[in-house]
């Protein structure tokens, strides 16, 4: 099969992007309309490098990487009238697809509820210079799907995720605040809307200790 300069460009650039771990130095902010003018090589070349710059790790990449590691969690749930509810979890980070993303599986115990089992993916987009995550669990079946921002000293990560409420049926927004509290411990919080009130509060938190056996194999955060 016979590939023409554009389709040879654009298959260029989903091979590079999906593959390439090279280091590629930063270029000017290219307008698409110029690439017309140049040869269709030279439209390669530019669209390669674009593609290495989009798929190479860098330091927020290792910042999410400080996470990997196999955590024990306290779970508390707060229910509007009720007493707080106690439960415990285990949450494990690992590194995917090269350290281009960090993957999370947890699971725990619901008291009554039974079994919780969660799984999600959080990477940052060199193209849209943003934390991004997508959240999905045995509560539901849709997704939480948002971007996150890292605070300053780079202790407190804020990450604002959309879904679509099951007692609304409407579009909703929660926030996860992940607080570094030390070397192998951190705490996640969880704000929602009360979905007859509106009023957003706390509906959850987890106080998270790294097991110690995986914390001299990872580092500590």
């Amino acid at each position: 099969m016979r590939l023409n300069g554009t389709t040879g460009i654009v298959v260029a650039c989903v091979l590079v992007a999906a593959g390439s771990i090279a280091v590629a130095q930063p270029t000017k902010r290219v307008d698409p309309a110029s690439l017309k003018n140049l040869s269709p090589e030279e439209q390669m070349q530019v669209c390669m490098q674009a593609c290495m710059e989009a798929a190479t790790p860098g330091p927020e990449h290792a910042h999410l990487a400080r996470g990997v590691g196999t955590w024990n969690g306290k779970v508390t749930m707060y229910m509007p009238g009720m007493d707080p509810v106690v439960n415990q979890c285990v949450t494990t980070i690992r590194p995917s697809v090269d350290g281009r993303f960090v993957q999370i599986d947890s699971k725990g115990d619901m008291g009554e509820m039974g079994p919780f089992e969660g799984h999600g993916v959080c990477g940052y987009d060199n193209v849209a210079k943003t934390y991004q995550s997508v959240w999905y669990d045995c509560m539901g079946t849709g997704m939480a799907i948002g971007t996150g921002e890292l605070s300053s000293d780079g202790k407190t990560m804020t990450w604002t995720l959309a879904f679509t409420c099951p007692v609304t049926k409407a579009p909703a927004q929660m926030t996860q605040i992940e607080r570094v509290t030390g070397p192998n411990t951190m705490v996640l919080e969880m704000h929602a809307p009360n979905p007859i009130t509106g009023e957003v509060s706390k509906v959850m938190d987890i106080e998270y200790t790294r097991d110690h056996s995986q914390a001299a194999a990872t580092g500590a955060r």
